[in-house]
């Protein structure tokens, strides 16, 4: 039997008459459009059996850490960088106050975007951004009848959103090995400079603060949420923000300080101190002018 490249369609008085007076050609699928039609047929046979499944997948939510693992892991990422993206979602859905998934539009990114401009630099609404995008690329991952707004936005939007001032610089960061070669040297060390030295860098490297950030931070302006510690201060332009900081890296500063002041910290106290000198200086707050690493050698 002849294989049909068309789908027949089923018509109405109306659209019949209407299909006569355009010329009664063939009507349905174009050939083009079969392996569209056949991946829809082979996942879901019909909408309404792909949206309670797509709801099971939903109702199986209990917790950002099931997003994370659902939507987000088995792409070959960081630790850290999954952990950045989880933010972008958890900022998200307090902003839309609880929006569901499905119902995100490209009106929705943009808001939120320019709401992070107005808290954050550029590049760090970039990354908040990109974090989105993976979100609900990994919906489209589960549900495939689901189409991101990042593929329906327009161009225009799409060039707002990719911004960034990292495309403009000339400086290369250091690569995963160099850093862990980078801390590994530092961590032998084990005199009060050096543990101050690799609490430091661990902090910088694992939370991107800016040193006049770094040299805010205090005990008191921490706070945790959902087993996340969440660190407070006055960001780029005077803006108030806020930063998750690694737990490996508290853990190294909390080691440094009972080292240097031989006791717990207190909340009214600083992350970074300097060190009490010869000529009879006492320890004070770090500042950004003070910040840099002393080399052992």
């Amino acid at each position: 039997m002849k294989k049909h490249n068309y789908w027949l369609d089923l018509f109405t008085g109306k659209t019949w008459q209407e299909f006569k007076a355009a010329g009664s050609r063939i009507s349905g699928f174009r050939e083009s459009r079969w392996s569209t039609v056949q991946n829809l047929i082979d996942n879901f046979p019909t909408i309404a059996e792909g949206l309670p499944k797509a709801q099971t997948v939903f109702c199986s939510i209990k917790s950002f850490e099931d997003i994370e693992r659902i939507f987000l892991r088995g792409q070959g990422l960081s630790y850290n960088t999954y952990r950045s993206y989880l933010t972008a979602v958890r900022q998200f859905y307090e902003f839309t106050d609880g929006l569901n998934p499905l119902q995100v539009t490209p009106a929705w990114i943009e808001m939120f975007y320019d709401h992070l401009i107005q808290k954050v630099d550029i590049s760090t609404a970039h990354l908040r951004i990109c974090g989105l995008k993976k979100f609900l690329a990994g919906i489209r991952r589960v549900v495939p009848f689901y189409s991101s707004p990042f593929e329906i936005m327009s161009a225009s939007l799409n060039r707002k959103l990719n911004r960034s001032k990292g495309r403009y610089r000339t400086k290369q960061a250091l690569t995963k090995t160099e850093l862990k070669t980078l801390l590994a040297w530092l961590y032998q060390d084990k005199s009060i400079k050096g543990l101050e030295n690799y609490a430091i860098v661990l902090m910088l490297v694992t939370s991107g603060l800016r040193a006049s950030e770094l040299c805010q931070l205090s005990w008191e302006s921490l706070y945790r949420e959902d087993g996340r510690i969440i660190a407070s201060f006055v960001g780029k332009g005077g803006k108030s923000a806020e930063q998750e900081l690694y737990l490996s890296a508290v853990e190294a500063t909390d080691t440094y300080f009972k080292a240097q002041f031989r006791r717990t910290p207190e909340p009214c106290d600083w992350f970074y101190y300097t060190l009490e000198n010869y000529s009879g200086r006492l320890p004070s707050p770090l500042t950004p002018p003070r910040y840099g690493l002393v080399s052992t050698n």
